[in-house]
């Protein structure tokens, strides 16, 4: 995944937020999924704000600035592709 990738969201999917918390749906399968704070600070970069893998790690890395570079984008890039796997995103 390159900085400039872009994610997005099947229109089947739909998602909530709950508190700290993003309860997502994904109407095709019957899945649903909580996702704690940190990752629905980045589920919400990439579908709401159309943000690039890039773009992600920089908000990212100002909203937790004690993460260490290599660890923030290892998590992103995990956190994006268990999504993916699931069918939630698709780049």
């Amino acid at each position: 995944m390159n900085p400039e990738t872009k994610i997005t969201s099947p229109d089947s999917v739909l998602y909530t937020q709950v508190g700290d918390e993003i309860i997502i749906l994904d109407l095709t399968s019957g899945k649903y999924f909580s996702l704690n704070h940190t990752a629905a600070d980045i589920f919400k970069l990439f579908v709401k704000e159309k943000l690039s893998f890039g773009e992600v790690y920089d908000k990212l890395a100002i909203l937790y600035p004690e993460a260490d570079s290599i660890t923030l984008k290892k998590d992103i890039r995990e956190l994006a592709e268990d999504l993916k796997k699931s069918g939630i995103f698709f780049y």
